[in-house]
């Protein structure tokens, strides 16, 4: 099932899996705050307390929350980071990639998925490097 992910096509699809969530007062009483868009049409949501950078992310999200609560995950984190070799010339920050979702299983595997609405070519760099630095996989969705 680690491979199967959900995709969903409208905010109607995630209403039915608020749904499925009865039992969660907290993740019902909150509305979705749809923000304005940014340079590659993704919407800023702001939903549970958190804001995701598209729909996309918040459905999958969502898909991990329902998705432990039936016992299939054991937990999972948002925006891993990972350093990169480097710095930022004027600023002399780290360079950082953060990879959107680590997902732990009940038998103690790990996933790491970055969700994606146009993989552009620095992301796939930034990928590649932590792929080759840390030896893990990072899945797109």
């Amino acid at each position: 099932m680690k491979d199967n992910a959900i995709r969903y096509n409208s905010m109607a699809e995630v209403e039915a899996i608020k749904a499925r969530m009865k039992g969660n007062d907290s993740v019902q009483s909150i509305p979705i705050n749809v923000g304005k868009g940014n340079k590659y049409h993704a919407v800023l949501v702001e939903a549970h307390e958190r804001k995701f950078p598209s729909k996309k992310h918040y459905r999958f999200y969502l898909d991990l929350v329902c998705r432990q609560k039936d016992g299939e995950i054991w937990f999972f984190l948002r925006e891993v980071p990972f350093d990169l070799p480097g710095h930022y010339e004027k600023s002399g920050r780290i360079a950082r990639h953060k990879v959107d979702f680590m997902i732990a299983y009940p038998d103690r595997t790990f996933e790491f998925v970055e969700v994606k609405g146009r993989d552009l070519g620095e992301g796939k760099l930034r990928r590649a490097l932590v792929t080759e630095i840390y030896n893990l996989k990072i899945k797109v969705v």
